[in-house]
């Protein structure tokens, strides 16, 4: 693999779900701090271009390529991610681009010479009409000594994404994880208020951690899973006999996951970062106390980490209850679950 042109900078552009356009944003941008200390962004649609900047000059495209794919393999939120090679007004110019030798092939981190491609579109606006890119193939075949074109396995695999501009991406990744699989009901021990592996990934991205997170209200277990997947070291509590006994069966794989039996607000450990969904809905023993819990919550972790992601009933008003105490809302964004049920999920830093 070649070095790139230019270290210090590379530009990216995620395809982000709809589903939840500022949550997907949201879990990119904070995931990759861990990685990279500058990056400048802007969102067009779904696509998230991201320039990461200031790039040591002794880090080898072999490095970089490593780094960006531990990153994107963390995302639960994104689709595709792509090396932005070039961008115009229209895709008529950036076909003229090409042919005039404007864009740079020479920054690929994944180049093979001689190597089979495939070249397809994508409109992000949804454009019912599709981009032709016969032509857009041959220019590329006339900048790089490239070899046959191939369908099916492709060693370059090109998109122009048609947008509110034309740009041509080298795809670098797509979303292979099968989160569904890890649903709450096909668990060892399942419960109904189990949350969605998919959020429960994005939750612990919102958090940065590196190392380490603590779920002190458990229940199942599935934010702890995410978290082991992740390779990082978990930490489960719960207050209920039961809850841990599920927990215990559904983790049983996961060497790195650690479960108590106690209550949450007699914690007294440090942790990195807290990523938990509230307990809630009727048959939650502390439904009623709800709002006195979370605050009691986050009034003991004040002084036990920086960090807290949680997820609670949008009726809970969570945002009027962190102004009663030292923590500040960092990010927050809202969830429907059903016509009963919306969720808010918030960052906080201290």
């Amino acid at each position: 693999m070649s070095q790139p042109s230019d270290p210090e900078t590379f530009t990216l552009g995620l395809e982000l779900s709809k589903a939840n356009l500022k949550l997907s944003k949201e879990e990119a941008l904070l995931s990759l701090k861990i990685y990279f200390e500058k990056y400048s962004f802007e969102l067009q649609d779904s696509l998230l271009i991201i320039k990461i900047q200031n790039i040591p000059a002794n880090l080898s495209s072999k490095s970089i390529s490593e780094l960006i794919q531990t990153w994107l393999d963390r995302l639960a939120f994104t689709k595709a991610a792509f090396q932005i090679l070039g961008r115009a007004k229209t895709s008529e110019e950036l076909h003229k681009q090409i042919i005039k030798g404007q864009v740079s092939f020479d920054s690929l981190l994944f180049w093979k010479k001689k190597g089979a491609f495939r070249i397809t579109s994508k409109n992000l606006l949804h454009e019912k009409r599709p981009l032709q890119v016969t032509e857009f193939a041959k220019a590329i075949s006339l900048s790089k000594d490239l070899g046959k074109v191939n369908l099916t396995s492709p060693d370059l695999d090109f998109t122009v994404l048609k947008g509110k501009e034309a740009i041509l991406g080298l795809k670098l990744w797509s979303q292979t994880d099968v989160f569904e699989n890890r649903r709450s009901h096909l668990l060892a021990a399942p419960h109904p208020t189990g949350m969605s592996p998919r959020l429960a990934r994005a939750m612990i991205n919102l958090a940065s951690t590196e190392k380490e997170l603590l779920d002190p209200f458990c229940g199942a277990g599935g934010i702890l899973i995410e978290g082991a997947i992740l390779g990082l070291t978990t930490l489960g509590i719960d207050i209920s006999k039961d809850m841990i006994t599920r927990a215990k069966l559904n983790t049983s794989t996961y060497k790195q996951i650690e479960l108590f039996e106690q209550d949450a607000l007699t914690w007294t450990k440090k942790v990195e970062c807290v990523v938990t969904d509230v307990p809630y809905g009727r048959s939650s023993k502390l439904d009623q106390d709800l709002k006195q819990l979370v605050l009691r919550f986050l009034d003991r972790f004040d002084k036990l980490t920086n960090t807290l992601v949680l997820c609670c009933p949008k009726t809970l008003k969570i945002k009027q209850l962190v102004k009663k105490t030292s923590w500040k809302v960092e990010f927050e964004t809202e969830i429907y679950i059903h016509s009963s049920l919306t969720r808010t999920i918030v960052l906080l830093k201290k």
